[in-house]
């Protein structure tokens, strides 16, 4: 189940990432792997990770110096986050 969600917030999240800040190394989105346990989901009915409570830790590394325009990319990025439905996970 962690690791659906973990693929579903990459696909949703990363390219809108990598769009403003360039190609991205090892981008990583974490789970808590007991995540299902604690919000007792059925396994055989998992929901998607959006319609839960559960905050991944999202990891995001750029291969290159800090620039300039980084602050204004990354300001983009959290008001993406809050206002896509599918992306309300990390904030």
């Amino acid at each position: 189940m962690a690791n659906k969600w973990r693929n579903a917030v990459e696909k949703d999240l990363l390219p809108f990432v990598e769009k403003e800040g360039g190609k991205l190394d090892s981008p990583s989105v974490l789970y808590d792997d007991r995540v299902g346990y604690e919000y007792n989901i059925n396994v055989n009915n998992t929901p998607t990770y959006h319609t839960i409570t559960a905050k991944p830790t999202i990891l995001i590394t750029l291969p290159r110096e800090k620039e300039v325009k980084d602050k204004e990319g990354y300001d983009k990025t959290i008001v993406f986050m809050k206002e896509q439905p599918t992306c309300q996970c990390g904030v």
